[in-house]
């Protein structure tokens, strides 16, 4: 998960799969929404993911987390 070192800076996040099942509900609901034109998300998209994860899971997951993912799955 995501986990911090002495300075305080992120070590890599780790997706489990109940964090990629969240993940993938709520992006899907933002598509039904009109939230990703041209084939991307808006950032008020992106933050959601990000604050779910992170509430319902009790890890550090930011905006750039989400991102990344979101280009591991379209790869």
């Amino acid at each position: 998960m995501g986990k911090s070192n002495k300075e305080g800076t992120s070590k890599q996040f780790r997706w489990t799969k109940p964090m990629e099942h969240l993940f993938l509900e709520i992006l899907a609901e933002e598509a039904q929404k009109g939230n990703n034109p041209s084939n991307t998300f808006k950032v008020v998209s992106i933050n959601r993911v990000s604050i779910a994860i992170s509430e319902r899971f009790q890890v550090q997951c930011d905006a750039k987390h989400v991102e990344n993912q979101l280009k591991t799955i379209k790869n």
